[in-house]
């Protein structure tokens, strides 16, 4: 048994890194329809199998957001810049009053809150002075509800070809450049609606008691004379008779019997 350990290990490891390597190719491509989720079985004639992934979840708060990439300095670039120029970016709603602003969104870097509208001294610090260097994500959450999450992606910024100095406005460039700390993408995301779970549908819990009330039915009721005067009493459906009990006297006459004074019983 321990000599086919080694091989289990070395033929399962090669099978899981080729399934890996076929869905890191559609990825690369783009193929996003094509990717699957593959597993092992015990079926001897299909050992492997998979299954297509299912859609994103609205609810999911990874699938929900909308991602976008910002290359900038961090030295040189406020946290206040780099929210306000990525609002102004990305496309929100149809109209300008479906717009954000810097005094409507709350700022996250991994859990840490670093500004929102009754917190607003961080937006005048650089980001390097944050912690916010490149490779964090800032997500940029509207107080109101009514959009969805944007994250954004700090990056660096593309390296500049050293050949630009022996030009003739290389003085230009580097104003230009230094200027220019901050790039936004040029594909521009767009925010999507806040998904909202539609409301359980309610309940009525009030009862109408009017409709509980046994209505008042003349056959069931007789009325009989007693001595403080006509008293009504409840007789069972379907009867005329009042709803005591008959006497033994009166259950054997009813059977064609008759009990005299000395408890004899006559046959009819």
């Amino acid at each position: 048994m321990a000599g086919n350990i080694i091989p289990a290990i070395a033929t399962t490891n090669a099978i899981i890194a080729g399934l890996i390597v076929l869905q890191a190719l559609h990825l690369l491509h783009g193929a996003y329809d094509a990717l699957v989720w593959p597993f092992l079985t015990a079926k001897p004639n299909k050992p492997i199998t998979g299954s297509q992934l299912p859609p994103p979840n609205p609810e999911c708060g990874a699938c929900s957001d909308t991602y976008t990439i910002v290359r900038c300095n961090p030295k040189e670039v406020t946290l206040g810049e780099l929210v306000s120029k990525a609002l102004e970016h990305t496309i929100i709603g149809d109209g300008a009053d479906d717009a954000l602003d810097v005094t409507e969104v709350s700022v996250y870097e991994a859990g840490r809150l670093l500004a929102d509208p009754d917190f607003e001294s961080n937006l005048d610090k650089t980001l390097a002075d944050l912690g916010c260097e490149q490779g964090k994500f800032l997500s940029l959450v509207d107080e109101d509800e009514r959009w969805n999450t944007l994250t954004v992606a700090i990056c660096s910024l593309p390296l500049v070809s050293s050949s630009s100095s022996s030009m003739p406005n290389a003085g230009t460039i580097r104003e230009s450049e230094k200027a220019s700390q901050l790039l936004l993408p040029t594909s521009r995301p767009r925010l999507k609606p806040k998904f909202k779970p539609a409301a359980p549908p309610t309940v009525n819990m009030e009862v109408d008691r009017t409709t509980l009330k046994r209505k008042h039915n003349p056959e069931e009721t007789t009325t009989l004379e007693g001595e403080d005067g006509p008293v009504r009493k409840k007789i069972k459906p379907n009867s005329r008779l009042p709803s005591a009990s008959p006497s033994k006297a009166q259950r054997l006459e009813e059977e064609g019997l008759v009990l005299l004074e000395d408890d004899v019983i006559i046959l009819d």
